[in-house]
């Protein structure tokens, strides 16, 4: 029995690239419906690249992603959601049973509030956990008899096999039954994991150099924030010529503007559809130029596509449009670009609705408006 945001159960399958955003997952409280914010119940499968933000309330093994997993990797996935369980709730699976690490939770985070009788940070009561690390505000038990509280997990007994893992040094896990803090055993291969600052939480050295995670193609990470899953800012794709990152989002084509300068000259994104920035653009000077001081050097192609709803009111500033400025050897192609209803692009000096001032290749690009 399972209840999930995105499938109830699954068996001998794999499930990639996929997420469940806001609202919340409810299992019945009195029975045993195995709860998760992307997945209630998953055997002899494979969650990989995947993540969930909705809150996630059950009885029995309850999950920000997946609420009982057996021998089920779970790989390269996080989760945001508070959640509430009272057997077994964990930030990321409430169960997950592995015979080895092929099987179990790897390079996965959780940063819910957890609560419950048997909780903790990442898994609730799990067999191998690896390269993982726990942001959670708090763990707290709130149902008498409460036991087996932790960081990362409840047990590191002999047969449950811990490495590498990490929790915030500030994290509180409590037991409001009894009013007093739990006990931690920390350390890489503890149940609380070793502890981690919130400065070095959101430093990326830490995920690459302490937790080894794939930066180049599977996550990204800006300055101040948590890490992401890399589609979740470019859609689908690589970013090569062969498989360009797909944009399908007025937020996707806007963090674009992350990517900028020679470093990116080999770097190509293609609409997957077009891209209304009506409900995106709804106040203030309207767009910001991709760019600003610096330059778009990579290749964008527009794939018959349209951007529609563009409009800038920017007359004291220089280079505005849809990119400030286009380098030398970059590319744009096959794009149109159709300005707001009752908008204009304006600006000081260089203006035009794709770039303020361009040095590279434009083929067959159109406007519509003023």
């Amino acid at each position: 029995m399972g209840a999930g945001g995105l499938i109830g159960c699954i068996n001998g399958a794999t499930v990639t690239n996929c997420n469940v955003t806001g609202g919340g997952v409810f299992g019945e409280p009195t029975s045993k419906v195995r709860a998760g914010g992307l997945i209630g119940t998953a055997s002899f499968s494979v969650i990989r690249n995947c993540y969930a933000t909705s809150d996630v309330y059950g009885n029995e093994y309850v999950g920000g992603l997946c609420g009982f997993a057996t021998e089920t990797a779970i790989e390269n996935c996080y989760a945001t959601g508070n959640v509430e369980g009272e057997i077994y709730a964990g930030g990321l699976a409430g169960f997950s049973y592995a015979d080895d690490v092929s099987e179990g939770v790897v390079n996965c985070y959780a940063s819910g509030k957890v609560s419950g009788k048997h909780c903790c940070g990442i898994v609730g009561y799990g067999f191998c956990i690896t390269n993982c690390i726990a942001l959670n505000a708090s763990i707290e038990g709130t149902v008498s008899g409460t036991k087996n509280m932790g960081c990362v997990n409840g047990y590191d007994d002999i047969s449950i096999e811990l490495s590498n893992n990490y929790a915030l040094s500030n994290m509180r896990v409590y037991d409001q039954t009894t009013g007093t803090d739990v006990t931690l055993r920390k350390g890489a291969d503890k149940k609380d994991g070793a502890d981690i600052s919130v400065s070095e939480s959101l430093n990326k050295d830490t995920y690459t150099n302490r937790l080894g995670w794939n930066f180049t193609s599977v996550w990204y990470m800006e300055s101040g924030k948590y890490p992401v899953l890399r589609y979740q800012v470019f859609g689908y794709g690589s970013g090569s010529i062969d498989d360009p990152y797909l944009i399908r989002t007025p937020q996707q084509l806007d963090n674009i503007r992350n990517f900028l300068g020679a470093a990116y000259k080999d770097t190509y994104w293609k609409l997957a559809c077009d891209i209304d920035l009506s409900s995106y653009l709804t106040s203030g000077e309207g767009w910001s130029p991709i760019g600003g001081s610096e330059a778009f050097y990579g290749h964008l192609d527009g794939d018959g596509h349209v951007i529609k709803g563009l409009w800038m009111n920017k007359t004291n500033t220089e280079y505005v449009g849809l990119f400030s400025r286009l380098a030398a050897n970059s590319e744009v192609k096959n794009l149109g670009i159709i300005i707001a209803d009752g908008k204009e692009v304006l600006g000081k000096n260089y203006v035009g609705a794709l770039a303020g001032a361009q040095y590279g290749n434009i083929t067959n690009v159109y406007c519509i408006g003023k």
